[in-house]
């Protein structure tokens, strides 16, 4: 029997960003799941009143903490299949987690400076896919974050992550 794949997506809605670094989102793949892999991580912008230069990072979370934050209300793909083995929360208030480096230049990152009109999209290839763990790999924790070094003028955005488990 081949193992299932599942797609599952998370969306939220921030209200008011006005600080940077700030967590947006993170996921965490627990040991015992199915392997996963962040397949897209999307911010947009609400409305166009101002548009300034943001600077965005998808990278590895180093020490996760307990961070407060909202659970994010998880999509499942398709009718078929089980419900999601890792965790999305959003829009992290207190407690930042600590990241592999503080700037997003690590291994295994992905970062964009773009217009906030534009919005950051990570729509990567199957080749480019960032493997969060599960049997292959150790749990992981891996957060979207806007990066400083300036605050940014207060905007409303929403995010999407979308990932797939393999196998669990």
């Amino acid at each position: 029997m081949p193992t299932p794949f599942r797609v599952y997506s998370a969306i939220y809605r921030i209200a008011e960003i006005t600080a940077a670094p700030k967590t947006l989102a993170y996921i965490t793949t627990p040991t015992a799941a199915a392997t996963a892999f962040i397949l897209r991580a999307k911010v947009t912008t609400e409305n166009n009143n101002t548009n300034q230069q943001l600077a965005f990072s998808l990278s590895s979370i180093t020490t996760l903490g307990t961070p407060t934050a909202t659970t994010g209300n998880i999509l499942l793909h398709c009718n078929q299949g089980a419900a999601a083995l890792s965790v999305v929360k959003f829009d992290v208030t207190a407690s930042e987690p600590t990241y592999e480096d503080a700037t997003g230049d690590a291994k295994g990152a992905f970062v964009a400076s773009v217009p906030s009109l534009l919005g950051f999209d990570y729509h990567p290839s199957l080749h480019e896919v960032v493997l969060l763990g599960g049997t292959v790999a150790p749990a992981a924790n891996y957060g979207l974050r806007i990066l400083a070094p300036a605050a940014p003028v207060s905007f409303d955005c929403r995010i999407l992550l979308t990932w797939g488990e393999l196998g669990g």
